[in-house]
C-alpha cells in the first residue's frame, strides 16, 4: 500500500513536469517568433533572410512536436490509473525526447544566429536544470554531455565551415572581432566554461531534487502511517461498539424479562436464574472494560508513574498458576509446572508478569477439554523463556496470522460456548514487547498449542546465572 501510494505520487509529479514543459515551450515559440520579427527594429541586429526563414522553420517544427506531445497527454492520463508503471515509463520517455529535441533545435537556431557569439547559448542551462530536477543524476550528466557536444559542434562549424554559420549583422562581436569565431582559444574557453557550468548545474540540481524526493517520500510514508492508524482506530471503535453492545443487549433483555408482570410463584422461581445471568453478563462486560483499559495503559505508557522493579519470575509464575489449579481440576486437566533453579529476575511493572501468565494459562484451560496444560520456564542466553503448552483445540492455519490482533478469535474458538474478549493475546504481546521481549506460538488445529514468551533478564541476575552455569561445568 505504501509503495503503491509513493509510486502514484511520483507518477503524478512527473506528469505535472511534462505539462509544465509543454506550456513553457509554447511561450518559447512565441518568444522566438517575436524576437525574429522585432530584433532588427529595436536592437539594430539583422538576421539574414535565409536565417530568418530557417529559424521560423525550426520554430514551426518545435510547435509541431509540442502539439504532438500535448495530444499524447490524455492517453498517458488514462494509464495513470490502469497501468501506473507504463504511464511512468512513457512520461520519462517524453521528458527525454523533449529535452533532446529542445537542445538540438536550440543549437540549430544558435548556429543560424551567430553560433558561439550568440549570448543566448546560456539558455542551454535551462534544460540542464530541468534534467537535474526531473531525471536522475546520471541522466542529468548525460544531458550536460549532450549539450556540451552541441557547443563543440557549434564551435567547429564556425571555425572549419564558416559558410554554415549565419552571422548576426550589426552585432558588436561580429564587427569588432571578425576572426573571433575561428579563434581556437575563444572556442575552447567558451565551450569549456559552459560545459563546466552545465555539469555543476546538473550536479547541484540533481542533488537538491534527490533530497527533496527523499523528504517527500518520508512525508508520504508518514501520511500513510497516519492514515493506517486512523483506519485502525475506526476499526477498533467499531469492534468495541460491537463487543459492548452484545452484553448490554443481553442485560437489557434479561432486565425486561425480570420486570414483566407474571405469576408471583413463577417469578420467584425465575428470579435467581435471571439475576445470575445478569450478573454473568455484567462480569463479562467488566472484564472487557478491564482488558481495554489495561491494553491502553500498556500501549500508551499510562502506568509510567509505577516504577519498574525486579520481579522474581519463578515465584510470580507459580503464584498465578496456583490461582488456576481449581479451574483446571474442574475440567479434569492436569496443570503441570516446571521452572528452572535459581531466582531469575526481570525488571518489570508489578502487573506485567501476571498479565502474561494469566492470559496464556486461562486460554490454555478454556480451550482444552482433556489432557494437560504445562507451564515451563528455562534460562537461555540471558533470557527467560516461558512456554505454555496445552493439548486443546489448536489454532487453524488460516487464523494464525491475525491471532494477536485486538478482538480476534479463531474460528474454532468462536464455535465454543466460552466467553472471551479477544484481547488477552494482544495484552501478552504488548507487555512482552514493552519489556524488550516477544511472544510466538506453534500450533496445528486439533493438536494443541504452545505459546513461547522470551524476556530479557536483569543484568545482575544474568551474571549470577552465568557464573552458576560455569561453576557447574567446571565441577
Amino acid at each position: 500500500m505504501k509503495r503503491r501510494a509513493s509510486n502514484l505520487a511520483g507518477v503524478d509529479a512527473a506528469m505535472g513536469e511534462v505539462i509544465w514543459l509543454i506550456r513553457l515551450r509554447w511561450l518559447a515559440v512565441v518568444g522566438v517568433l517575436v524576437t525574429v520579427l522585432v530584433v532588427d527594429r529595436f536592437f539594430r541586429v539583422e538576421l539574414v533572410p535565409a536565417a530568418q526563414t530557417l529559424i521560423l522553420t525550426v520554430t514551426g517544427l518545435i510547435a509541431l512536436y509540442n502539439f504532438m506531445l500535448y495530444r499524447r497527454l490524455p492517453r498517458v492520463r488514462r494509464w495513470l490509473q490502469s497501468d501506473p508503471h507504463r504511464a511512468f515509463t512513457t512520461i520519462k520517455r517524453l521528458i527525454h525526447i523533449q529535452i533532446v529535441a529542445d537542445l538540438a533545435c536550440l543549437a540549430v537556431i544558435l548556429d543560424l544566429s551567430g553560433g558561439l557569439l550568440n549570448p543566448l547559448c546560456v539558455f542551454m542551462l535551462f534544460h540542464i536544470a530541468i534534467a537535474g530536477i526531473t531525471l536522475s543524476r546520471v541522466e542529468a550528466f548525460a544531458v550536460a554531455s549532450f549539450a556540451s557536444l552541441l557547443l563543440v559542434l557549434l564551435g567547429l562549424v564556425g571555425a572549419l565551415w564558416p559558410a554554415l554559420r549565419l552571422p548576426l549583422r550589426g552585432y558588436p562581436l561580429e564587427t569588432a572581432a571578425e576572426g573571433l569565431v575561428g579563434n581556437g582559444f575563444f572556442i575552447v574557453s567558451v565551450v569549456l566554461s559552459l560545459a563546466v557550468t552545465f555539469y555543476l548545474i546538473a550536479y547541484f540540481t540533481s542533488s537538491v531534487s534527490r533530497d527533496l524526493r527523499h523528504v517527500l517520500e518520508e512525508l508520504e510514508t508518514a501520511n500513510e502511517a497516519l492514515r493506517q492508524q486512523d483506519r485502525e482506530k475506526s476499526r477498533f471503535l467499531r469492534v468495541i461498539a460491537h463487543q459492548l453492545r452484545s452484553p448490554l443487549s443481553a442485560i437489557i433483555s434479561l432486565a425486561h424479562a425480570y420486570a414483566e408482570p407474571a405469576d408471583s410463584q413463577q417469578c420467584l422461581v425465575k428470579m435467581p436464574e435471571l439475576v445470575n445471568r445478569i450478573d454473568r453478563r455484567c462480569r463479562g462486560l467488566m472484564a472487557l472494560v478491564d482488558d481495554l483499559l489495561r491494553l491502553t495503559h500498556i500501549r500508551e505508557g499510562l502506568d509510567r508513574h509505577e516504577q519498574p522493579a525486579p520481579i522474581e519470575l519463578n515465584r510470580a509464575i507459580a503464584d498465578v498458576c496456583r490461582m488456576f489449579e481449581a479451574q483446571a481440576a474442574e475440567k479434569g486437566l492436569a496443570l503441570q509446572l516446571a521452572l528452572p533453579d535459581g531466582q531469575p529476575t526481570v525488571l518489570a511493572h508489578p502487573r506485567d508478569i501476571p498479565d502474561i501468565v494469566e492470559n496464556l494459562v486461562s486460554n490454555a484451560i478454556k480451550y482444552t477439554d482433556a489432557g494437560e496444560v504445562r507451564v515451563e520456564g528455562r534460562v537461555r542466553s540471558g533470557r527467560y523463556v516461558l512456554a505454555v503448552r496445552d493439548s486443546g483445540i489448536g489454532i487453524p492455519e488460516e487464523d494464525q496470522k491475525d491471532l494477536f490482533r485486538e478482538f480476534f478469535r479463531a474460528g474454532n474458538a468462536k464455535k465454543r460456548e466460552v466467553n472471551g474478549s479477544g484481547l488477552g493475546l494482544s495484552i501478552v504481546q504488548a507487555v512482552a514487547r514493552r519489556l524488550g521481549g516477544d511472544v510466538r506460538f506453534e500450533s496445528e488445529a486439533g493438536r494443541g498449542a504452545t505459546f513461547i514468551v522470551e524476556l530479557p533478564l536483569s543484568q545482575p541476575i544474568q551474571m549470577t546465572i552465568a557464573a552458576a552455569q560455569e561453576a557447574a561445568k567446571t565441577s
